[in-house]
This record gives C-alpha cells, structure tokens and sequence, in this order.
C-alpha cells in the first residue's frame, strides 16, 4: 500500500522534471538562436571571401590588368566630378578676371547697427530685378537710399534723447 511519503516522494520528482523540462526547453531556444546567428555570419564571411576570391580571379593577365586599370580611372574620375555634399560658396558664384564689376561705393557713415534700417544683407532693388540703367544711375539711386537712412537714423537717436 502506497504510503504518504512515498505519493510525496513522487509528487517532488514530477514538479523537478516539470522544470528540468522548462529549463530545457527555454535553453534549446537558446542554443537554436545562437546557433542560426553564428550560421549567418559564417555565409556572409564566406560569400564575401569567394566574391573577393571572383574578384582577384577576373583581374588576372593581361586583360584583368586593362580592366583594373580602367576601373581605377573611373573610380578616381567619379570621385572627382561627384558633387560635394554642401556646395562651395567659392565654386557657386566663380569669378573670371574680365568680367566687369563697378567699383565699391563710398562708405556709409558710421552710424550704430542697432539704429539702421534693413538688414546686413539689403541689395539695392535695381540690381535684384535686373535693371539695365547705367552704374551711375545705380549709384546715385543708393546714394540717397544711403542717406534718407542715416537722416532716419540721426532722427531716431533725437528722439530716444528726448
């Protein structure tokens, strides 16, 4: 007749083989991920050592030599005329020693960059549209922009003192 003891007995054993099975189970898991990972980077190793192994192949003798040769100057060509990732200022806007520019302005008065009107980079609106007038016409026009702004200029510091 059973005993007591011996129901408990078996009771333990069943729970430890419950677990040993679960931790088997969750190890086998494991072991198959690990494994699939190592198979993976095993292909990719040997796919890139039999296209280096394909490459080295092609360019042997003569004819690989022209075509290494060939593949050099396209590669060197290609990294020379690609464009570069942010433009160059000094090659968006080149400059040639015969072209005709007009000479500086007179320079503006020292007045306080707070106090001026417009901003650092105002362009007189005759040379943005395209205006065809002669330098002088040009010049005189920015010339009297120039001052009507030094004389706001003088009126606001007037007022700020009053």
């Amino acid at each position: 007749m059973p005993s007591v003891t011996h129901a408990v007995s078996d009771f333990v054993t069943a729970v430890t083989g419950i677990f040993v099975s679960l931790f088997n189970s969750i190890f086998a898991v494991f072991h198959a991920i690990f494994a699939l990972g190592v198979d993976v980077v095993s292909s990719v190793l040997t796919l890139i050592k039999q296209i280096i192994a394909a490459i080295m192949e092609l360019f042997q003798g003569v004819l690989g030599f022209i075509l290494a040769n060939f593949v050099a100057i396209a590669v060197v060509g290609g990294a020379y005329y690609a464009p570069p990732s942010a433009p160059s200022p000094f090659l968006a806007f080149p400059t040639s020693p015969d072209r005709d520019r007009a000479a500086s302005p007179a320079p503006r008065a020292n007045v306080p960059r707070s106090n001026t009107l417009g901003s650092s980079t105002a362009a007189s609106m005759s040379s943005i549209s395209g205006y065809q007038g002669s330098v002088s016409e040009s010049r005189k026009k920015q010339s009297k922009r120039d001052d009507v702004r030094i004389e706001y200029s003088y009126s606001l510091q007037s007022r700020s003192l009053l």
